[in-house]
């Protein structure tokens, strides 16, 4: 099927554009590869209609020799009667770079950017910043982050570091884009305030574009007295606003577009304000929007422009953009959604208000951020400057992507997920589809917009007010909804995928090194099960929330093991080259392993040896970590930090973790599996193994590391289909019998489908049981009701189509036949004095006082 991509000699790769009308814009796109095929971005170039063009392209992840295995391409073109396509050719001599490409230097400490057609500069010791085009009179003469303090004071930025990527146009070698980015810190000592921002400046040439990115964090740990989490913390940060201001040479001129689908209307006194005060919805006053003192501030519906001449109009939502001097443009994405926001333009200054002062102060946090993206346009020939250029997402051929995934570890085929289709596709087209519920609940506002409505927590509930629950991508449904993407080619599931994954690199990840090591850099739960959210935000736990809510129910705490997404984050790197998603990805990955291996500090043991019992923790003493779903979720942010790193020390620990978890030859009935409340997750883990054993199969190392994992896998696998139902055929046992369980049954196919393609002979009992287990999901499921709650629809996203991807998958080497005799597992074999002993002589060994003291302070705080 890859010769049939063969066009003279060169694979030609198909991008599907989202809209059929014409319009220009910017536009990404990713591109998986096969194994092996591409070595260099030499052998790539984008092509429109058979001809070269311009096209700037990042290496998002490569295969274990060293191929290419995603792409992320960007340019700048139009749909009219385009074709645009991917074009590989074998064998190309390395591209010489042209002359024509954009230059950097530093001097004085002020970085000088120069495109063809404009020059940007940024001084170091200011934090200011130009951008001028020698061919127009309208230039950025002075731009700055504004950022004010309580007292309407000015926090001003000290740069404490900076760094410049390039990105190569595939038809020249040339520097076709740039990003300088920058990183401050904004301190008000008699406050106490302390704010970090990282500005990233993003340099196009072909056409003149400026990206500006700001990043505000709060870098201080909450102090989340007895495990609550509630706004008006100690150390989260009260300021009065925060703008990126723009003066201009002159404004002889001024046009605003309110929304990107309506006319330019002439702003003949050159001044105005438009603020938009909420989401302009039917739920604008939604609880989701509580303060500190679970009161919601908002006053106005919607928008206000506010005109120079006294007049004032209303409106819902706006999405505005400017023109000046008919040759320059601004725009910010997403202006509406992540409200309060506001635009103002007055005496040649223009201000894009990412926080703008109103009567409350803002409150950010501890270890909570927030990022903005504006852009900007130079353009002198005024036909082509309509409006501010926001980036689009392209497709992947269908076709392009069943070749690509027969060597990724992805399972994209739309027939694979046939049997659950009428449930997926209700995640964006049906009554309660995904941006319907955003609507019910207006999950909106800067700290909520991209995050999913947990409806299925309303289950219980007997109120008539609005009852808030965030989701916080429990199961990933970040992933899921890639994989939909890409799938489908819908534009709309790369939307919500997107808007999730802004929202849980800001808000959802605890971005502190002050915590516990237990909790820095970790994915806070959703919000506590059958409780309303109150003031807790997205962080689980309130001190207004009921006590005793349910069984085992904790009340308290922090970021936890058996909440840790990443695959979707990694998905999500890999399509846009976005690398605060990679970044994600590894930071969530080290906080996981500190959750399960500790900080190696000798009070810590001291702990670890009182706790030793514990559920969901690691005994260090024997070794051995829990079955259950936060181990699976180590495992997979591991394998995923292996993928984007090649690193092989990630999958080597991978390795550890499997054979301190299962033996080959256990006694599973020793497991209690049919404890299923306490129990039910170990398909979680096998699910983890099952990823585990096709990166190593793809690597062709079928070494006794893989099937020591694969018998570990056939062991439970024929528990399974001796012993494994239906979860609601015994609805006696669960404390909630819902349909939640029938979308976790989705994970005993795929387990048993794994099992069929890794046995030795595609041992066909195992198929049986796999898709008996997927067919009562599918007959379930698409007449049940409650079908499109949140979590159940999440649980089909992520697990559909494993079966058919098992069944039909090419199986790549003949697999050995089980073995009965593993060595006994060392974590049997240790008492627990000697082990006690062992340990706590290593870690004396490298004793640190001040590691001893600081482990002690965040536990004493």
């Amino acid at each position: 099927m890859l010769n049939s991509f063969i066009q003279n000699g060169s694979h030609i790769i198909p991008l599907v554009c989202p809209s059929q009308k014409a319009q220009e814009g910017l536009f990404q796109a990713a591109v998986p590869l096969p194994l092996g095929l591409v070595t260099s971005l030499d052998q790539l170039g984008l092509v429109n209609n058979g001809m070269p063009q311009n096209c700037s392209a990042k290496i998002s992840s490569y295969w274990s020799d060293k191929s290419i295995k995603w792409v992320a391409l960007e340019f700048f073109g139009d749909t009219l009667n385009a074709q645009y396509a991917l074009a590989i050719s074998n064998c190309v001599p390395p591209k010489e770079a042209s002359n024509n490409g954009i230059n950097t230097c530093i001097k004085n400490n002020v970085i000088t950017i120069n495109t063809k057609d404009t020059s940007f500069t940024f001084d170091l010791n200011s934090a200011n910043f130009k951008w001028a085009c020698p061919h127009t009179g309208t230039d950025i003469k002075n731009g700055c982050l504004a950022l004010y303090a309580q007292h309407d004071n000015l926090l001003e930025g000290k740069v404490k570091s900076h760094q410049l990527e390039s990105f190569v146009n595939l038809a020249d070698g040339s520097i076709q884009k740039i990003a300088l980015q920058v990183s401050l810190t904004h301190q008000e000592p008699s406050t106490n305030i302390l704010l970090h921002s990282t500005l990233t400046f993003t340099l196009y040439q072909n056409p003149n574009l400026l990206n500006i990115k700001h990043r505000l964090h709060n870098p201080q740990a909450a102090k989340h007295p007895n495990g609550h989490w509630d706004l008006g913390d100690e150390n989260a940060v009260q300021f009065h606003s925060a703008s990126m201001v723009f003066e201009f040479s002159s404004i002889s001129s001024l046009t605003l577009k309110k929304h990107e689908y309506e006319q330019w209307q002439e702003i003949s006194d050159r001044a105005f304000a438009l603020i938009q005060h909420s989401s302009g919805g039917d739920a604008w006053q939604s609880p989701v929007h509580v303060d500190k003192d679970n009161n919601v501030a908002l006053k106005y519906q919607g928008a206000t422009l506010y005109n120079a001449d006294g007049s004032i109009t209303i409106l819902a939502r706006a999405n505005p953009s400017i023109r000046i001097n008919a040759e320059f443009s601004l725009g910010m994405e997403q202006f509406w959604q992540n409200f309060p926001k506001a635009l103002s333009v007055d005496k040649n200054k223009v201000a894009f208000e990412l926080f703008p002062a109103n009567e409350q102060l803002h409150e950010l946090q501890g270890g909570e951020s927030k990022t903005h993206n504006i852009w900007l346009r130079h353009e002198s020939n005024e036909a082509q400057s309509s409006q501010v250029i926001l980036p689009q997402q392209l497709s992947i051929h269908s076709d392009w992507l069943n070749v690509a995934s027969q060597s990724h570890f992805g399972f994209y085929s739309k027939n694979a997920v046939a049997l659950l289709d009428d449930v997926i596709s209700a995640g964006i087209s049906g009554p309660n589809n995904f941006f319907q519920k955003r609507e019910n609940i207006d999950e909106y506002g800067w700290r909520n917009f991209g995050d999913l409505y947990a409806d299925h927590e309303t289950a219980y509930y007997q109120g008539t007010d609005l009852f808030v629950s965030h989701y916080n991508n429990q199961y990933d449904p970040i992933f899921g909804f890639l994989k939909q993407y890409l799938i489908s080619g819908d534009i709309a599931w790369f939307e919500l995928a997107d808007d999730l994954a802004k929202h849980v690199k800001d808000i959802d990840i605890y971005h502190t090194t002050e915590d516990k090591a237990e909790y820095n850099g970790g994915l806070f739960w959703h919000t506590d099960h059958y409780l309303p959210a109150f003031t807790s935000s997205h962080r689980s736990y309130s001190k207004l929330q009921d006590s005793n809510a349910y069984q085992d129910h904790a009340g308290g705490g922090g970021p936890g093991g058996q909440h840790c997404y990443t695959t979707g984050l990694a998905l999500h790197y890999q399509l846009t080259g976005d690398e605060s998603s990679k970044q994600a990805v590894l930071t969530l990955c080290n906080w996981i392993s500190c959750f399960y291996e500790g900080t190696n500090t000798c009070f810590e043991l001291l702990l670890a040896l009182k706790n030793r019992d514990a559920a969901g923790t690691k005994n260090h003493f024997t070794g051995q970590y829990p079955l259950d779903r936060g181990t699976a979720n180590y495992v997979v942010a591991l394998l995923d930090s292996f993928e984007l790193t090649q690193d092989r020390d990630y999958l080597i620990r991978v390795e550890h973790i499997i054979s301190h978890t299962v033996h080959p030859n256990e006694d599973v009935t020793l497991r209690n599996l049919s404890d299923v409340e306490n129990t039910w997750f170990y398909t979680v883990f096998l699910q983890a193994v099952c990823r585990y054993l096709l990166l190593k199969q793809q690597m062709e190392e079928l070494d006794t590391h893989l099937y020591y994992a694969r018998d570990c896998l056939i062991n439970f696998a024929n528990w399974m289909v001796n012993n494994e139902y239906m979860y609601l055929d015994k609805p006696e046992i669960l404390e909630y019998p819902n349909d939640t369980w029938t979308a976790q049954d989705l994970r005993k196919a795929s387990v048993l489908a794994a099992a069929y393609y890794f046995s030795p002979d595609n041992e066909q009992h195992y198929l049986d049981k796999a898709e008996y287990f997927e067919n009562q999901v599918a007959s379930r499921l698409n007449n049940s009701e409650s079908k499109t709650y949140t979590r159940i629809m999440v649980l089909v996203l992520q697990n559909c189509g494993l079966v058919d991807f098992y069944k039909n998958h090419p199986q790549l080497q003949k697999m050995a036949s089980y073995q009965s005799n593993w060595p006994a597992p060392q974590y049997e074999n240790r008492g627990l004095f000697t082990s006690f002993i062992k340990v706590m002589s290593k870690r004396l060994i490298k004793l640190s006082l001040k590691n001893e003291f600081n482990w002690l302070k965040t536990r004493l705080k």
